[in-house]
C-alpha cells in the first residue's frame, strides 16, 4: 500500500472511530438517564434511525463511493453535491414517515420519535457528507465532521443533563441537533443543496436497485436469524450472543470502517493498474480476516472482575462464545476484498447473488446451531456458513475480473456470461454453506 493510501486508511479508520463514539456516548446518557421502558423507546427510534442509515448508504454513499473517485474534479464535485441533494431527499421523506409514525404512538415513545423525525434530515446528511469526503480522497475531512458532531453534542447533551430534562426525546434531540450542525460545513462549502432524489436515482439506475437488494437481503437475514434463535433457544441465549457482539464491538466497528474506505482505494487503484486489483485485495483481506481473529480472542485475557464492571450478568454468558463469534468475525474480514472488488467493478449481479447466498446461509446456520446446541452452537452454525459464503464472494470476484479485466469472455460478448456464473455461485455457496454450517454445529453439540 503507497503511502498515501496508507494515509487515507488511518484516517478513514479515526473517522468510524469518532462516528461511533458519538452514538455509543448517547446511548450511554440515555442508558443512566431513564427508566426500562424508555430505553426501550430509545432503542426502537435508533433501530429506525440505523435502517434509514442503511437505506442511505445502499443508495447514495456507495454508488458515489464507487463513482467519484476516478472521475474528473468537476464531475466529482458534481456527483458529490447531487448525493447531498439525494440524501437530503431521503431525510425528509423518512423523518415524514417517522414523524406519522410518532402521531399513533404516545409517551415517551412519541416524544423520541419525534426528535428523531426532526432531526432525520441532517442526520443522514451529515453521513453522506462523511462518504462525499471519503469518496472525494479526503478521509480527513469525514474525520474532521465526526470530531465537529462530537465537540458539539457533548456540551448540548451535558446542558440538558444539567438542566434536569434529560430523557430520550431530549437527548436524541440533542444529539441529532449536533448532527445537523456538524453537517453545515459541508452544506455550505456545495452551495444551495436542493433535495433531488429521482435525478439521482434515474443517473444511479445501474447500480441502486442491487445495493438496495443486498442492502434488503442482509438486515432481513439478520433480524430474522436473532427472531428465529430466540424462538428455538430463549432470550437468554439470544442475550449471550448479544453480549458476544457487545464485547466485540469495537472490532466490528474498524471492519465497517475500514470496509468503506476500501471501496475508493480500490476504485483508485483499478485505476492505475487494473491487474494488480485482485491481488491487493487478497491481501487486504487476509490482513483483516487474521486481525479481527486476534483482536476477537483478545477479551479472554481480561479478568473476570474487568468483565463483570463491564456488562455485569452478561460478562459469563458473552465470554463462553467469544471463540465462534472471533471466527465470525474473521469471516467478515475475508470478504471485506471482495466486496469492495465487487462494488469497482459494478458487478452489481455476482454481488447480490452473493449476498443472497451468505444471508441464506447466515439463517440457515444459526439457526440449525441453535437447534443442535445453544448460543455457542448458533454462533458456529453462522460462522460456518459466513465462511463458505467467503467462498461465494471470491469467485464471484474472480469472475468479473476477468470478464473485465481480461478473459475469455467480457460481459458486452456474451450477455449471459455474468449471470450465470453468479447463479451458479450463489447456487453452491447456499447448499455448501448450510451442509458446513450443519457439520460445524454437530460438533459444538458434541462438544
Amino acid at each position: 500500500m503507497s503511502a498515501p493510501a496508507r494515509r487515507r486508511a488511518s484516517w478513514a479508520l479515526a473517522d468510524q472511530g469518532l462516528s461511533s463514539i458519538t452514538n455509543f456516548a448517547l446511548s450511554v446518557a440515555v442508558a443512566r438517564t431513564t427508566s426500562a421502558a424508555g430505553f426501550g423507546a430509545f432503542g426502537l427510534a435508533m433501530s429506525i434511525y440505523l435502517l434509514a442509515l442503511g437505506f442511505v448508504r445502499s443508495v447514495v454513499a456507495e454508488p458515489l463511493l464507487v463513482r467519484a473517485p476516478t472521475a474528473q474534479p468537476d464531475e466529482q464535485r458534481r456527483l458529490g453535491d447531487a448525493a447531498l441533494g439525494a440524501g437530503l431527499a431521503i431525510g425528509l421523506l423518512i423523518g415524514a414517515a417517522t414523524a406519522a409514525g410518532a402521531a399513533v404512538a404516545s409517551g415517551t415513545l412519541r416524544t423520541t420519535l419525534v426528535a428523531l423525525a426532526a432531526g432525520m434530515p441532517g442526520l443522514l446528511v451529515q453521513d453522506v457528507a462523511r462518504h462525499r469526503a471519503l469518496a472525494l480522497g479526503c478521509p480527513e475531512r469525514a474525520a474532521r465532521l465526526d470530531a465537529l458532531w462530537a465537540i458539539v453534542m457533548i456540551p448540548t447533551v451535558g446542558a440538558v443533563l444539567a438542566a434536569g430534562v434529560g430523557g430520550p426525546g431530549t437527548l436524541t434531540a440533542a444529539w441529532a441537533m449536533a448532527a445537523a450542525a456538524a453537517a453545515a460545513p459541508a452544506i455550505v462549502g456545495a452551495g444551495m443543496i436542493r433535495p433531488r432524489l429521482r435525478a439521482w436515482m434515474r443517473e444511479q439506475r445501474a447500480l441502486v436497485p442491487a445495493f438496495t437488494a443486498e442492502f434488503a437481503a442482509r438486515n432481513a437475514s439478520r433480524h430474522l436469524t436473532t427472531l428465529l434463535i430466540g424462538g428455538t433457544i430463549g432470550l437468554r441465549a439470544v442475550g449471550a450472543v448479544r453480549a458476544a457482539q457487545v464485547i466485540t464491538g469495537p472490532v466490528t466497528t474498524v471492519l465497517f470502517g475500514l470496509g468503506t474506505a476500501a471501496i475508493p482505494e480500490a476504485a483508485r487503484a483499478h485505476a492505475e493498474a487494473p491487474g494488480r486489483l485482485v491481488p491487493r485485495l487478497r491481501v487486504l483481506s487476509i490482513s483483516l480476516s487474521c486481525a479481527a481473529l486476534a483482536v476477537g480472542l483478545a477479551p479472554l485475557a481480561l479478568p473476570d472482575d474487568i468483565g463483570v464492571a463491564l456488562l455485569g450478568a452478561s460478562w459469563a454468558p458473552g465470554r463462553s462464545v467469544l471463540v465462534p463469534q472471533a471466527v465470525l468475525l474473521a469471516s467478515m474480514g475475508a470478504t471485506t476484498g471482495a466486496v469492495a472488488g465487487l462494488r469497482v467493478l459494478r458487478a452489481t449481479r455476482g454481488s447480490l447473488a452473493a449476498r443472497s447466498a451468505s444471508a441464506l446461509g447466515g439463517l440457515l446456520g444459526g439457526v440449525t446451531g441453535a437447534a443442535l446446541g445453544g448460543a455457542e452452537g448458533a454462533l458456529w452454525g453462522m460462522a460456518g456458513a459466513n465462511w463458505l459464503a467467503v467462498v461465494g464472494w471470491w469467485l464471484a470476484l474472480l469472475h468479473a475480473a476477468n470478464a473485465t479485466i481480461g478473459g475469455p469472455a467480457a460481459p458486452h460478448q456474451v450477455p449471459g456470461a455474468r449471470p450465470q456464473a453468479s447463479a451458479t455461485v450463489a447456487g453452491s455457496a447456499i447448499t455448501t454453506s448450510a451442509g458446513i454450517a450443519s457439520t460445524a454445529v454437530s460438533r459444538s453439540a458434541k462438544q
